[in-house]
């Protein structure tokens, strides 16, 4: 046997839940949010970097500094530290190793300018320019309502996390990138490889004389200037002509095409000249 009955495990099948992007979906966000946040000021000095991406989740502001985007389903999350060291940083004071954590009002308007800048970025990343509010959230209040989320976990200083990117699941979709049909794009298949298939229609024969045929015997297929042969593609018709030779190999010229091939302009004609077979 294949498989050892002591190592087979029956489990119940789950689908993805539906509102999960694809894994296309997740590395093209990925890789859309990692330009966002490279282009977030300050971003280098702090080594800001997009770390991982998580499952859809309702995610709250926690003991995390968030802010959230009115207009868009995009919300951020700074744990303590790091937001304080941006704010030494925006105010043009030295980068402390230990930042104080505890943040005045006027800290925290510093970080809420940054921060409508820094989700400013991402949304031009994601779906075009941000409109509305971003506004900081109370602690513990939900980052966007009910809406699954996709969460971005930000590194900092190397592997110290810095906090959470959040985009709704819904925006994540829509980054994979469009497709197009083929019926708008036929020229899209000219270059697959068809194989054809040869056919001549003979009379037919009782299945007792069938059974009777050995090698030498000869089929007689009806007269020479009725042979017609069949060219099929997945066993479909397409075309339909006589049998003869071109340049010392068989060859058929064409006395009928489908209509699909008309309509697309295909008709086929055999070039140079061409000799009946015998």
């Amino acid at each position: 046997m294949l498989v050892d009955p002591g190592e087979a495990r029956v489990e119940r099948f789950r689908p993805p839940a539906a509102d999960a992007p694809s894994a296309r979906e997740r590395e093209r966000l990925r890789a859309r949010l990692e330009g966002a946040v490279g282009r977030w000021r300050w971003a280098t000095e702090l080594g800001l970097r997009i770390a991982g991406l998580e499952a859809p989740s309702r995610a709250n502001a926690g003991g995390a500094i968030c802010w959230r985007a009115e207009a868009a389903p995009l919300a951020l999350m700074l744990e303590a530290e790091p937001a304080a060291a941006l704010v030494c940083l925006n105010v043009g004071a030295e980068l402390p190793e230990a930042p104080q954590t505890r943040l005045s009002e006027v800290d925290a308007a510093v970080l809420d300018l940054w921060a409508r800048r820094a989700l400013t970025a991402v949304g031009a990343a994601l779906d075009g320019a941000l409109t509305g509010e971003v506004r900081r959230l109370a602690a513990g209040e939900a980052a966007h309502g009910d809406q699954p989320l996709i969460a971005a976990t930000l590194a900092w200083a190397g592997e110290r996390l810095a906090g959470s990117l959040l985009a709704g699941a819904a925006l994540a979709q829509r980054q994979s990138e469009p497709g197009v049909a083929l019926g708008a794009r036929p020229e899209a298949l000219l270059d697959a490889p068809v194989r054809l298939g040869a056919r001549i229609d003979g009379p037919e024969l009782p299945l007792a004389e069938l059974l009777t045929l050995s090698e030498g015997d000869v089929v007689l297929l009806g007269r020479k200037t009725a042979i017609e042969v069949a060219l099929a593609a997945a066993d479909v018709t397409v075309a339909t002509g006589r049998p003869g030779a071109q340049g010392g190999r068989m060859a058929v010229r064409l006395s009928w095409t489908c209509d699909a091939l008309q309509r697309a302009g295909e008709m086929t004609e055999a070039g140079g000249e061409m000799t009946d077979g015998g």
